[in-house]
């Protein structure tokens, strides 16, 4: 029985997983939490031993609890954008900055100036943010200069685990991506870029396709994971890429639709087209786990987190929304007819996210009367997150002159069967919903195959898996509601509100 070892590296939380590569099934998993130091208000950093500690703690606790195992190998996804300076002896100069850790906030300001937004998307595929490793060096740079006379290379957070089990320094395509250092066109380091930020290259790992091995597992972390030397150790990738490979988000005219309190959408194509129209929408566009293949990458900040502070406020509650009380206005929201008797969300509680990429924007509920019910409002709401997936879709589909047939709906706000219905029927789209507990690892896993030789490739490796599937296909009367109301008033109203929101925030 060859078993392989998926390891996640979130932001909350450290996840293994031990995956039966041959009947494809997830038999164990296991979670410690990942513990965030707050030396100032607002400033969040990892310690790098304790993450290691707890990662290699996740494996051994996973091993104990399975023996006997035949691991053929272990791979890492890991939360984009932080990482740990080190110096040529290996020591740690400094804790991992949070990807979301203001301190860079400055920063964005630098590279408008030095290059601009749409010069730096053509190079690295993405928009200007705080959150990239680039950043966090300047501010090093700017604020602990005495230890970055020391930097000998930075490595994110995969990078780092990988080096603490095989003592070699290497990267893969996608987590290189989120430092804003890598040149897509070339796939290296942009000297462009690097100049303006006065560092090497050579402070950064080198860089390998995801699923390709890079050592074997030393007798110490070993020792410290519980499971035998010398098994490969594999690149991952960035954890929503990972999860999407799970998810079977493998080929073009898929999207995938991940939502938990926030939406990932990711749609693929077969090379680095950085388009006007996906920099205007605020997409970014890096490389899949899957080779050859780029993705697409967009989403809004709030999509479960809405549905659930909705839900509190129709309740009445504080705090988690009980579980009966979620079921009953679901139960209220399936009885209203499509269209919410007229109600209309916006559901921009942070912002818009894509394609808009408006951060004043707020949530708007519009139509409503006092014949209205909670069940009418709540339908709204769930309307709302199928009209903005929508307009997503067609955005994509726009900028990369493909239909998108399939839609792949992941995550905890895409569990109940009305959400995943009404997305359908809003979309036009056949919703496939797989079953996935712990995506991210799982992708980790599947990677770890690849390199070990389990499977031929990585398309071979996401087929493998024996997951439970349901499927949603539109309702062609629901669909005629949705898209009159769509193209008549939802796509009008960012406009229409915008100077209204933009008075507001002032």
């Amino acid at each position: 029985m060859a078993h392989l070892i998926g390891i996640d590296v979130g932001t909350t939380a450290l996840k293994a997983v031990l995956l039966d590569a041959g009947r494809g099934e997830i038999v164990d998993c296991v979670s410690y939490p990942n513990r965030a130091h707050h030396p100032q208000p607002d400033w969040s950093e990892f310690h790098p031993d304790e993450m290691w500690q707890g990662v290699a703690g996740c494996v051994h606790t996973l091993s104990d609890r399975n023996r006997p195992l035949d691991v053929r190998a272990v791979s890492v996804a890991s939360m984009g954008e932080a990482g740990v300076p080190i110096d040529s002896e290996g020591r740690y100069l400094y804790p991992i900055i949070a990807w979301y850790d203001p301190r860079t906030e400055e920063y964005p300001g630098f590279w408008e100036q030095k290059l601009g937004a749409w010069e730096l998307f053509q190079i690295t595929g993405l928009a200007i943010r705080h959150i990239f490793s680039l950043n966090k060096i300047l501010w090093l740079r700017a604020n602990r200069s005495e230890l970055v006379r020391d930097l000998s290379k930075w490595l994110c957070v995969e990078d780092f685990i990988i080096w603490k089990m095989s003592g070699r320094y290497a990267t893969d395509y996608t987590i290189a991506s989120r430092t804003m250092a890598l040149d897509q066109r070339t796939k290296s380091w942009s000297p462009e870029v690097l100049e303006l930020a006065q560092l090497d290259a050579d402070i950064f790992p080198e860089v390998l396709p995801s699923g390709t091995v890079v050592g074997e597992l030393a007798p110490d972390a070993a020792s410290q994971m519980g499971i035998k030397a010398g098994i490969p150790v594999v690149a991952g990738g960035h954890d929503h890429l990972c999860a999407a490979l799970a998810a079977g988000l493998v080929k073009e005219r898929q999207l995938l639709d991940s939502s938990g309190t926030a939406q990932a959408i990711l749609a693929l194509t077969p090379r680095f087209q950085p388009t006007r129209e996906l920099f205007q929408s605020a997409f970014t566009h890096y490389p899949h786990v899957v080779e050859n293949q780029y993705v697409v990458q967009g989403g809004a900040p709030a999509a479960g987190g809405a549905i659930e502070w909705f839900a509190r406020l129709l309740t009445g509650g504080v705090g988690s929304v009980p579980v009966g009380a979620y079921a009953a206005l679901f139960t209220e929201a399936a009885a209203v007819p499509p269209g919410a008797g007229g109600v209309l969300c916006v559901p921009h509680l942070l912002g818009s996210g894509t394609p808009q990429n408006d951060q004043v924007s707020r949530g708007t509920l519009l139509g409503l009367s006092m014949d209205h019910t909670r069940g009418h409002v709540f339908r709204s709401v769930i309307e709302a997150l199928g009209y903005s997936l929508r307009e997503n879709v067609e955005a994509v589909e726009a900028a990369l002159s493909e239909r998108i047939d399939e839609v792949i709906s992941v995550g905890g706000a895409n569990r109940a069967e009305l959400t995943l219905q009404i997305k359908a029927d809003v979309t036009g789209r056949t919703i496939t919903a797989p079953q996935l507990e712990e995506a991210t690892a799982t992708g980790a896993a599947l990677l770890a195959g690849v390199g070990a030789g389990v499977y031929a490739d990585v398309r071979e490796a996401a087929y493998s898996l024996n997951v439970p599937s349901r499927s949603y296909a539109p309702n062609s009367n629901a669909l005629a509601t949705y898209t009159q109301r769509y193209h008549s008033v939802y796509l009008k109203l960012h406009r229409a509100l915008e100077d209204v929101n933009r008075e507001l925030s002032s």
